[in-house]
């Protein structure tokens, strides 16, 4: 964002220049005022301040990336052009699906409440009797005759008194398999209100855009008629210079609406785990 907003204060400055040739050369020729070329300076000079300060900012986000990234500081670091606007292809129940899937805190709760179940099938199959059953072969061999023996025996076992250990065991398998239920739960509720959320940032973001972009064409529009009036003169310089003020300001928060439709376009992606952004 930092770049765009750079690249708008050039575009500002170069204009000024561009508008104080034009009135120089009417002034010149007896067609202006000098009062014009007074102001047109006062319009450049702030425009430089504004651009110095924007390549300011640049260059120190700049900084801040390389310590994040663990790049070099004086490294030769360049960014790529700025994103396009993308809308997204999906709606918002393949997010909350993807998520629903993909969150790895649900995964582990649905793990630890899976096990929890297990634990308490075996405790409940602690009270029901239990049955062992065991095979065992012999052979033998004497002179002229051979035979094998089998022995095979059934252990039945049924569980009568043991202090209400059993009943303990139970009573806390089933605590834990409510307590991984509810937190499961809760925990689905929690990330689709999270996506939810940001899905409502994403459309947000996304008519700011558009918004903004009507705008900025409407004030280049404004700016290039008002232009031609004041070389007409049909109207005075103050009047370009505002339209010319406005077209700067629309193409600044265009950067900033598509800044944070891609922030916005991010944190859907993150919290939803969507493996095909």
């Amino acid at each position: 964002m930092a770049g765009e907003m750079a690249k708008a204060a050039e575009a500002r400055l170069n204009a000024n220049r561009v508008l104080f040739e034009t009135t120089k050369a009417q002034v010149a020729a007896g067609k202006g005022i000098e009062a014009s070329l007074r102001r047109l300076e006062a319009e450049i000079a702030d425009s430089q301040r504004t651009l110095i300060t924007a390549q300011n900012d640049e260059a120190k986000m700049l900084l801040e990336l390389k310590a994040i990234l663990g790049v070099h500081l004086e490294s030769e670091f360049s960014l790529a052009d700025a994103p396009r606007f993308q809308p997204l292809k999906d709606d918002q129940s393949a997010y909350l699906k993807e998520a629903n899937a993909n969150r790895p805190e649900l995964k582990a709760l649905r793990s630890r409440f899976a096990a929890s179940g297990v634990q308490r099938k075996s405790a409940q199959e602690a009270f029901s009797p239990q049955v062992y059953g065991g095979a065992m072969a012999d052979a033998s061999a004497s002179q002229g005759s051979s035979g094998v023996n089998y022995t095979i025996g059934v252990t039945f076992s049924l569980p009568l008194s043991d202090g209400g250990q059993r009943r303990s065991d139970l009573d806390k398998a089933k605590a834990l398999q409510e307590r991984a239920k509810a937190e499961t739960m809760q925990a689905e509720q929690r990330i689709s209100k999270e996506v939810r959320q940001v899905w409502l940032d994403v459309e947000t973001a996304k008519q700011s855009y558009e918004t903004s972009r009507t705008a900025l064409e409407a004030a280049q529009s404004a700016y290039e008629i008002t232009a031609l009036r004041v070389q007409n003169q049909k109207a005075i310089l103050v009047e370009q210079l505002d339209a010319l003020a406005s077209m700067t300001q629309t193409r600044t928060n265009l950067a900033v609406s598509l800044y944070e439709y891609e922030i916005a376009v991010a944190k859907l992606l993150r919290l939803s785990g969507y493996n095909n952004p």
